[in-house]
């Protein structure tokens, strides 16, 4: 979820998804950081973690990886 007006539930999204027929395992997060960390622990060598949506959205993703690379 993100804060403010714009921000929405994650519950029809998460349906919006299974109605699209995405069968794929997909897991709700608590924030864009806990969600960019969690896709960190799950991507393998040479896997690619894509963030979209929002400016918001996109944002707390960048901010997580600068802030991984000085770690």
């Amino acid at each position: 979820p993100l804060p403010g007006p714009r921000g929405s539930d994650v519950a029809p999204l998460l349906q919006a998804l299974r109605d699209a027929g995405v069968t794929a395992p997909v897991e709700a997060c608590a924030s864009i950081e806990n969600a960019c960390q969690q896709a960190t622990r799950l991507a393998g060598g040479g896997d690619r973690i894509l963030a979209f949506g929002s400016f918001l959205t996109v944002a707390a993703a960048m901010t997580f990886l600068r802030h991984r690379g000085n770690d």
